[in-house]
């Protein structure tokens, strides 16, 4: 039996702690075929039993809310905050001559009896007002952050900045008491000017750091349409240099003029999210689900660090949930960002594992640090490890089910972005039959839509030897949300 031996109802059938009531029926499946089938009685196998007894408790909601409560208690301690699990495409492995794929997946859950009252929120809006936000765009922008003021309460500050060859604090930083005001100075808002975002950073920084008291999250949401000039090297510079004062950064790209790759690196250091929006209709709506995901935050400044033997390496690593996207790894700590309350967070991991002996055992060990809220403790540590062990005789079987669909989401947006670098480089035939297979996976998973814009693109780039702009972005983060979708098998 390949699966390592554990009490967790979750860990036995190899599913989150998230997982739907139709992926758990998908993951008995899989592991019944695990057991031969002289071994699936339950009543002389203590294993299958395990499964059997955890796949009764799951599928139903009563029975799974109740074992929920007590798990939580039980596996974290009444005041240990956080719960890390770890999933392994396979704990057992066979002693080969050659390198083997191994998938690790982790979960980071928050414990609800530490929940608190919910958090004040230190805002700072980063508002592109240069000639190409004008119109639509801009009175778009005007009316979301208008929105967000009347979500902010009495606790919460905002500070709002624009930009363009240079930077305006028009709402400098100040508590909501006089929401009027700050939308009248937001109504005030006009257009011109070419794109600099490095001031607008600089003065939202330091309008954070004035309202830094009482306000527990400190956030900084940047608004752009367009490529900023000569300043991209210090605007990464300030993002490390917020990431260590504890200030998040989301970004949001509107139009196709943008530069994505920016964009990615600039909320890399803390952790952060880039998102793409065509048209500026929904504005209001992202805006709207950042300070409320902010406004849910549990733990802080979250690193991570996967400490491996000296045989295992670390080929790539993923934020699967709550905001998709590849993670930068080089053997230190990554930046996870944020942990909310009611959105656990989810990493896979893809390791490379080179020879082993039979008998030879193996650790696998993940580390969180975080600050928490509730009980306002800084740099809390929390990990969990698991053992691999190498047999001559253990066949290579499935992923867990959990591991499996993780797999084929991260695969699919790893395909996408290949194919865009393959154009890059003028490999323009290999590029548009990537591009061609993202499309027929994406039209049998029934995204007919991104499908039709993959297909697309391998058309655009056989006629133009590259992407078109619109479509890059469509794809890239289309494929990437995807990752977050349960209904992507």
């Amino acid at each position: 039996m390949a699966q390592a031996r554990s009490s967790d109802h979750y860990a036995i059938l190899g599913v989150l702690p998230t997982a739907a009531v139709a992926e758990i029926s998908i993951a008995l499946n899989r592991q019944v075929k695990r057991f031969p089938e002289e071994e699936r009685d339950p009543a002389t196998n203590a294993a299958f039993r395990e499964l059997v007894v955890a796949y009764r408790v799951l599928s139903d909601p009563e029975r799974r809310a109740a074992y929920d409560r007590t798990r939580v208690t039980s596996t974290v301690g009444a005041s240990e905050a956080l719960m890390v699990q770890l999933l392994v495409s396979q704990a057992e492995l066979p002693a080969t001559a050659e390198d083997q794929v191994l998938y690790l997946l982790l979960s980071v859950i928050a414990n609800p009896a530490l929940v608190g009252k919910k958090p004040a929120v230190n805002l700072s809006l980063v508002i592109d007002r240069s000639t190409s936000m004008n119109g639509d765009r801009i009175n778009q922008v005007k009316a979301a952050a208008s929105a967000i003021v009347d979500q902010l309460e009495r606790p919460d500050s905002l500070s709002l900045i624009t930009f363009s060859d240079r930077a305006q604090a028009v709402v400098p930083a100040m508590r909501v008491d006089n929401k009027p005001l700050i939308k009248s100075r937001i109504s005030q808002i006009s257009t011109g000017g070419a794109t600099e975002i490095l001031q607008g950073l600089q003065m939202a920084l330091m309008e954070l750091r004035k309202a830094r008291r009482g306000a527990q999250i400190s956030h900084l949401i940047l608004l752009t349409d367009g490529h900023t000039y000569g300043d991209a090297e210090g605007c990464i510079e300030l993002a490390k240099k917020a990431a260590a004062e504890g200030v998040g950064i989301s970004a949001l790209g509107i139009g196709h003029e943008w530069n994505d790759l920016f964009l990615d690196a600039l909320v890399a250091p803390s952790g952060g999210s880039s998102a793409y929006l065509e048209g500026p209709e929904r504005i209001d709506s992202y805006l709207a689900q950042r300070l409320d995901s902010l406004s849910q935050s549990f733990a802080l400044d979250l690193h991570l660090r996967l400490s491996m033997a000296p045989r295992i390496k670390v080929r790539s690593v993923d934020m699967l949930s709550p905001s998709p996207h590849p993670m930068a790894h080089s053997g230190r700590s990554m930046a996870v960002g944020t942990l909310q309350h009611n959105a656990p967070l989810s990493i896979l991991a893809e390791l490379i594992v080179q020879p082993h002996t039979p008998g030879e055992t193996s650790r696998v060990k993940a580390d969180i640090s975080a600050d928490i809220i509730s009980t306002d403790q800084r740099a809390q540590r929390f990990h969990s490890e698991l053992q691999l062990s190498f047999e001559s005789d253990t066949p290579l079987r499935p992923p867990l089910p959990a591991i499996e669909r993780a797999v084929n989401k991260v695969n699919l947006y790893r395909m996408s972005e290949k194919a865009r670098e393959e154009a890059e480089k003028g490999q323009l035939q290999e590029a548009a039959r990537r591009m061609k297979r993202v499309a027929t996976h994406l039209l049998n998973a029934g995204h007919g839509q991104l499908a039709q814009a993959a297909l697309d693109e391998a058309v655009h780039i056989a006629r133009t030897g590259d992407l078109s702009v619109t479509g890059r972005k469509r794809i890239k983060y289309g494929t990437r949300a995807l990752i977050a979708d349960d209904n992507l098998p």
